[in-house]
């Protein structure tokens, strides 16, 4: 059984884009170029996010969207 802790810090797009809606990597990677405070960055070769700063700012995108 993983931890919390584990499942908090997410890598890679497998476990990136889940939590987008399953958006394409194309759009995540477009999302990331238009928007400073998207909370993903490039570790090692890996894209990585925290799972609760990335479900929190898709809230905000989805919102500011819809005005």
């Amino acid at each position: 059984m993983q931890s919390k802790k584990d499942t908090d810090i997410l890598i890679g797009m497998d476990q990136i884009r889940p939590v987008l809606n399953n958006i394409s990597e194309a759009t995540v990677i477009r999302i990331k170029r238009d928007f400073e405070n998207f909370p993903i960055k490039k570790l090692r070769g890996q894209w990585v996010s925290s799972r609760k700063k990335l479900e929190d700012w898709w809230w905000w995108y989805l919102e500011s969207e819809e005005e």
